[in-house]
Order: structure tokens, then sequence, then C-alpha cells
């Protein structure tokens, strides 16, 4: 049967876990290109390299910020911005037959696709409750979506029951199995950086904000260096402009010592190769792709086990903890730094597991068979 011709809608212009998932997802085949067009809010870099790939890109004109960003009294005004461009995104949904929409933030391509009677696959990639359009997101998913495809189990749950008429299936998030090369180039990643063959290095990837357990890292970090004096910890990721959170704020302002802060980079495969642990202190997330990446690569992850975390370095793959507060953070980062050979063993179990349960094919081959579901539910 011939593929039909879908609009792939970016929930955001700027690369993220999730954009650049969907991006790579085009870019390596997962979709015809001849039946892919790409619908994003406004002007984004993402554009470049898919339109090389001969992949059409179409925007819509949408305010940037995002209604979960904004305090509450100011929700309405952006909710009207939302609906008034359902006749921009119904324009720049012509000629799909399928649309699939990468967030369950996107409400107006929802609203849009319902309205032309489109078939309607949605990623949720929540896996927390976060958000005063929380309730307005799950009804929209569970009225207008032919199909779904959830990050995590508890993305599931949260939008969950699942209407008869759809399919809702966990789509763990894959990644290419290729990453698994990256460790064997470490050392020459490592004199790039300036990072020294005999220092031991923490790499946090992510927002930078309270969410992601930033506070609690700069709150164990003195007492972690003091142990071990050569330690550095690195940084990367994009401020998260409307975070009030004062710590946060510090930590942007001024850089403990021991500390640097990159930013955002798009080598983040390499960083996560050349670093000695991923550590993601986070109060909420799905399954972050951070997460599988480190464990297709092996290196060791220290994490705390909220959404599917668990599920991804739990049973021995990795340094899991529980609990809110820098305390549970700062005993399983000490654990972590104990042993190298331990670090090194839980790494290589995690490779396995990540061959074994996170490849990207597998991941593309799901969300395809989700299309032609969400199609045949449709009709």
């Amino acid at each position: 049967m011939d593929s039909p011709r879908v609009a792939f809608c970016f929930h955001h212009q700027a690369p993220s876990g999730a954009t650049l998932w969907l991006r790579d997802f085009l870019l390596t085949g997962g979709w015809p290109a001849e039946c892919s067009i790409a619908v994003f809010p406004c002007a984004s870099p993402l554009e470049a390299p898919l339109l090389q790939g001969g992949i059409e890109c179409r925007r819509v004109g949408l305010a940037t910020v995002g209604i979960s960003d904004v305090p509450l009294w100011k929700a309405p005004g952006l909710l009207l911005n939302r609906f008034g461009s359902l006749g921009r995104y119904g324009a720049a949904l012509r000629g799909a037959e399928v649309v699939y929409a990468n967030s369950s933030v996107q409400i107006a391509p929802m609203l849009a696709a319902a309205r032309l009677g489109l078939p309607l696959l949605v990623h949720v990639r929540e896996g927390w409750h976060q958000g005063h359009t929380h309730g307005l997101k799950r009804f929209c998913v569970r009225r207008f979506a032919h199909a779904a495809a959830f990050d995590s189990s508890t993305g599931v749950e949260l939008f969950a029951p699942s209407p008869a008429r759809a399919v809702w299936e966990v789509s763990p998030n894959g990644v290419d199995p290729s990453l698994s090369a990256l460790r064997a180039d470490r050392g020459a990643t490592r004199s790039r950086l300036g990072w020294r063959p005999d220092e031991r290095v923490l790499l946090f990837l992510g927002t930078v904000c309270a969410r992601k357990g930033i506070p609690d890292l700069m709150s164990v970090w003195p007492g972690l260096r003091a142990d071990h004096p050569g330690l550095r910890l690195v940084v990367v990721g994009p401020e998260e402009a409307s975070d009030p959170d004062p710590e946060v704020r510090a930590f942007l302002r001024e850089r403990p010592a021991g500390v640097e802060y990159l930013g955002r980079r798009t080598d983040a495969h390499e960083l996560i190769a050349a670093a000695d642990l991923l550590v993601l202190p986070s109060y909420g997330e799905a399954m972050p792709i951070s997460i599988s990446e480190a464990m297709m690569i092996g290196t060791p992850v220290c994490a705390r086990a909220v959404g599917d975390v668990a599920w991804q370095i739990g049973g021995g793959r990795g340094f899991l903890f529980e609990g809110g507060g820098p305390a549970p953070l700062a005993e399983a980062l000490r654990a972590a730094l104990a042993s190298s050979e331990e670090a090194s063993r839980r790494a290589s179990a995690a490779q396995v597991f990540a061959g074994e349960h996170l490849r990207r094919e597998t991941q593309q081959a799901q969300i395809r068979r989700l299309i032609a579901e969400a199609q045949a539910r449709r009709r």
C-alpha cells in the first residue's frame, strides 16, 4: 500500500530532545521524504537539513512562548492566539492525509485536524502533571486522536482512560545503535574540550531549570567536590527564561568552582561519550532521550526515579535514586564515584539493554504502524 502524505507538526522551533527526534525520524527514512510535510510554528534552524533531505517545510507563524510558561492570568490571551491560528494550521495541513502532532501541547494542530476530518496521531511526551492546561491537553488527545504514542507508561496513566475508538501504545525513545562506537573516540573529544585525561567529568544535559533538579545539584556540588578535588561538572542546555527559582538564577549569574556551563550545544552525543557520568536529578520526566542515548553509548547514568527512568536504568543498569531533595542525589553520586569498575559494569549492562529495547529502527517501525492505525480508524 502507498504511504499517505503526513503533516509532521513540530511543537517547537528550537532543537530539543523531542524536536531532534522528529528531525532524525524524517531524515533517516522513518517516513518517505516525498510523503512528508514538516510543519513548524515559526522559523526554525531545523528546517535547513530537512529541506536538504527533500522534505517540504511550512510555517504557521505562532507566538513562540508556551502556555505553560506564562502566568495564569496571561494564559487566556495566549489561548486566543492559539485558537486564532486554526485557520493558519488548516492552510499548513493542506494536502496531508494524516496529521502527526509531536506533543500533547499542540492543541491548535489537533483542533485543525479535527476540523478538517483528518486522521490524527499524537505523540505524548509527558510523564508528569505539569501546567494549568493539562486538562485541556488531555481532553484534546482523548477526543480527537485516532492513535497515540506515549514516551512512557506514566504518560498513559496521566491521560487515561483511553477511548475505545483509538489505539494507545507506549513507544520507548529509540536511539541510533551506532552511538555505541562513540566511546572509542572520547579521548580526542576530551582533548578538544580541554578536559584532562585524569579528571572525572559529570555531565548534566537538559534545560537549566528547577524541575530538572539544578538547585539540588548545586546544593550537593561543594561537598562532592571537597571529597573529589579534581571533579568537574559540565552543564549543557538552554536557560528556561521563565524559571524564577533563585538558585537557578544564581547559578546562571555566577558559576560555582569546578562548574562549566556550555549552554546549548550541537555535539551532545560526543559530550555524553566523553563524560564519566551523566547526571539527571529531574523531578519530572517521561522517558528521557538523553538517558537512552547514554545507555547506548555506554556512559554510566545517575538519575532520579521519575517517569519511566526506573525502566531504563533500574536493575543495576545505572545509579537510580528515589525521593526529593539533595540528600538522595548526594548519596547516589558518591556511590557512582566510589568505584569506576562498578560504574563501568552498570554502563555495560545498560548498553546491552539499550541494544535490545531502545533501537531507533524498532520505534520507527512502531510509529509507521500507528500512522496506519490512525488512518484506518478514521476511515
